[in-house]
């Protein structure tokens, strides 16, 4: 199964005026296919969509603080909590053990229902005399970041310019709360 692939990849190698004879080591291997690269996220993916009903009315949210005008060009600026679809075993609590829910027979993710996480969202005053609905970005922070990174200048800049609202959240795994977790391991 493997021999016939290497034709191909002496062949790469000519390609790059690199002579057979002249190799040293070569080798060819596949980590994961696509379909399995992809298998978890498109089923936690299902799953979530399913549970969170028409339109997301089985979720909820609550704002616990609003600023109006915080900066030029933003409208106001909402932190609050909303529910998340949960996968982690542990209640998704930051702690070690929270690790994917799995079922023991497939091995697909397995949702636990759902938990609160922090957002944070920014609309901008361009928002309220748009002529159509006004398009969500959704921001990723950076490594070990937080949801308030969503109002730093440049992604304020980006709302503004573009006209768009911005909406920010702790990523799992890759957030501040997730430090200790990151440490240990």
């Amino acid at each position: 199964k493997i021999r016939p692939r290497y034709e191909a990849i002496f062949q790469t190698f000519a390609d790059e005026g690199i002579a057979k004879e002249d190799l040293v080591l070569a080798w060819d291997f596949i980590t994961a296919s696509d379909a399995s690269m992809r298998r978890d996220v498109l089923s936690a993916r299902d799953q979530a969509i399913a549970m969170m009903g028409n339109a997301g009315s089985n979720l909820t949210f609550d704002v616990e603080k609003t600023r109006s005008n915080p900066n030029e060009g933003i409208w106001k600026t909402f932190e609050g909590e909303m529910d998340a679809p949960l996968f982690l075993l542990k209640n998704g609590e930051y702690r070690l053990g929270a690790i994917l829910a799995r079922d023991p027979d497939t091995r697909d993710p397995i949702l636990q229902g759902t938990y609160r996480i922090p957002f944070v969202a920014m609309i901008p005053e361009c928002a309220l005399s748009a002529e159509h609905p006004v398009p969500i970005m959704v921001y990723g922070h950076g490594l070990m970041g937080t949801a308030g990174q969503v109002t730093s200048s440049s992604i304020r800049a980006t709302a503004i310019e573009a006209c768009v609202a911005v909406i920010g959240t702790d990523w799992r795994g890759m957030s501040q709360p997730d430090l200790p977790n990151v440490a240990r391991a």
